[in-house]
């Protein structure tokens, strides 16, 4: 059949904004693809009117947030569904169709996006030593820390990230950080990579982070569904003298939590202890799950978690506890247990993990001998 691939692409054009209304309540304004320039031209996309428009920069999706540079950039090639596409895009504000998908993104975290909660954090900064040199200082330091905490907590995971969402706010949104105005246009102009580093660079870490929790106890009217607790080193921060830092972070399992607290140890030696005092920090958490990394699966961790804060605990067993391990492991009768498998790539690697899981009581194992803290409230976990 002549043409078969242009005249497909041109039905499915005509039926795609009806269609993608029906299902998502919207309707698309353009269309892209990509295309492999070292393996094919898109000439179907071009006979269709597809326009090039650029090249990606050569990254691949390696895992659900994690994208991995390959050196491989692919042609863009997009269509308009609506002749006003671009006006459309480059408001300010979308039209009203398009409210309920902007509402659904900001779901995330819904009291970020408040003016009160963001002139909150303004004044939390403001009280913040400025370290800069005042010659060519523009903007305010309290607006630029503001923006990179906003950015973070929206998803972004650099400060290069940061400065693009400072450069997509709106006028109103540049006013609640009170960004520096331009002379000659009057308008509003968001910070640059270059100067939300020096902002960093100048700000006190521990003051900082003192602002930024304080900030999120405010905003927090419940304790979190559950918490996971893990130690991450810092790049850069090892000395001939001392070891390299590290970061002990405990966050929400859910992202529409506003849940963050962190303390900072040299060498692995006291990341167990830093748990601990990490735990006593982040203030009332009776009945919430933690969930804590096989470095930390301790006795007086769990007892701690158990008996002074009234939680409870979720650990992973691994080759650090041979005798609980191996009393778990007599315990996965074939016949009852439940497996599931995951496969994973990100970070240059692919993970493969077999997950079995029983139906146990607190009580149904018996391993105190193995290093099972005497709670009825323990719950013992399981890696296989």
């Amino acid at each position: 059949m002549p043409n078969l691939a242009s005249q497909s692409l041109s039905l499915a054009l005509r039926r795609l904004r009806e269609d993608w209304r029906g299902a998502f309540g919207s309707e698309p304004v353009a269309v892209e693809t990509f295309v492999d320039p070292e393996f094919f031209e898109g000439t179907c996309y071009k006979a269709v009117n597809g326009t090039v428009v650029g090249s990606s920069q050569g990254f691949a999706r390696q895992a659900a947030d994690f994208y991995q540079h390959y050196g491989k950039p692919k042609t863009i090639l997009m269509y308009p569904l609506r002749q006003d596409f671009k006006e459309l895009l480059c408001r300010e504000e979308l039209p009203e169709p398009y409210h309920g998908y902007c509402q659904q993104q900001q779901k995330r975290y819904p009291r970020l996006a408040e003016g009160k909660a963001i002139g909150s954090l303004m004044e939390a900064f403001r009280l913040l030593e400025d370290r800069r040199e005042h010659k060519g200082r523009r903007y305010r330091l309290s607006g630029l820390l503001g923006v990179v905490v906003c950015g973070y907590f929206a998803g972004y995971r650099s400060l290069e990230q940061c400065a693009a969402f400072a450069a997509a706010l709106n006028q109103r949104q540049c006013r609640s950080f009170g960004f520096w105005r331009a002379p000659g246009t009057g308008k509003l102009v968001a910070p640059s990579h270059t100067t939300l580093w020096r902002a960093i660079c100048a700000a006190q870490p521990e003051a900082f982070d003192k602002v930024v929790e304080t900030w999120l106890r405010q905003h927090q009217h419940d304790a979190p569904q559950a918490i996971a607790i893990d130690g991450k080193v810092i790049r850069a921060t090892a000395t001939p003298a001392n070891p390299e830092a590290l970061s002990v972070s405990a966050i929400s399992h859910s992202l529409r939590d506003f849940f963050f607290s962190n303390l900072c140890v040299r060498g692995k030696n006291h990341e167990p202890q830093a748990v601990v005092d990490l735990l006593g920090k982040i203030g009332p958490i009776d009945g919430t799950p933690v969930t804590i990394d096989a470095l930390y699966c301790r006795r007086t961790l769990a007892h701690s978690i158990v008996q002074e804060h009234g939680a409870d605990y979720l650990m992973s067993v691994t080759g650090n506890r041979p005798a609980l391990r191996k009393a778990i492991g007599k315990r996965m009768d074939a016949s009852e247990v439940r497996k599931i498998f995951t496969l994973e790539r990100g970070h240059g690697r692919t993970e493969r993990r077999s997950i079995a899981a029983i139906d146990a009581s607190p009580t149904d194992l018996t391993l105190r001998g193995a290093g099972r803290p005497d709670h009825p409230r323990a719950r013992e976990p399981h890696d296989r």
